[in-house]
């Protein structure tokens, strides 16, 4: 599902939330980019999306408002969920050289550092050494 109807997805949704007023004139809007949001499941993701366009379409049917706000409040929190584990993913050649980068300094930091420190550390032994032997 494109980033575009994601957005419009979600705002739709809260708008109903809001105002339940507007679930028949929103229904209509809604219920293509549900279906596009099942269709379009990554793998390992279809029943989460299933599950977020029953939440939702159960908004519709109940009449209840407690329902009806129940049943979208539900769908919402789903749906912001599955769009934050569905981001695109950055290639992996830069996540690798960024890693690189980053492990690289870690180490080249870690190693002077470790390395003052066993500096530090012979001058107090020998230091020590000297005073025992007195």
């Amino acid at each position: 599902m494109e980033q575009q109807n994601q957005q419009t997805l979600t705002n739709l949704v809260y708008d109903i939330y809001e105002n339940p007023t507007l679930i028949e004139e929103h229904q209509v809007l809604i219920m293509p980019l549900l279906s596009d949001l099942v269709a379009s499941a990554p793998a390992g993701f279809e029943g989460m999306a299933t599950m977020i366009n029953t939440h939702i379409s159960n908004g519709f049917k109940f009449k209840n408002p407690k329902i009806q706000k129940f049943e979208l409040e539900s769908g919402l929190l789903k749906l912001k969920t599955y769009f934050q584990k569905n981001k695109p993913v950055i290639p992996f050649i830069i996540t690798h050289s960024f890693f690189n980068a980053v492990f690289t300094s870690f180490i080249f930091m870690f190693s002077s550092f470790y390395r003052d420190r066993v500096e530090s550390l012979k001058s107090s032994v020998l230091v020590g050494a000297l005073y025992l032997e007195r």
